[in-house]
């Protein structure tokens, strides 16, 4: 029996230094965008994520494509 993946869904998520707290340790913030399509590249990625991360106080530290994919018994 054969299976595939099918797309679900995809988010974006960009995380900030918030900077840190009484023991030194960074504290992570982390911002969530839904609905990313399944053809975002990552320059367009790169590019929308760090213009919408200027909008914050906060430095971004990186961001991320978070894809869900449905297991599909064919």
């Amino acid at each position: 029996m054969a299976a595939s993946l099918e797309f679900s869904q995809a988010v974006g998520k960009i995380h900030f230094n918030a900077g840190t707290n009484e023991k030194g340790n960074i504290i992570r913030k982390v911002k969530t965008y839904k609905h990313i399509t399944r053809e975002s590249t990552a320059t367009d990625l790169s590019v929308a994520f760090t213009q919408l991360a200027s909008l914050s106080s906060y430095l971004m530290m990186k961001a991320e494509k978070v894809v869900t994919e449905e297991v599909q018994d064919d």
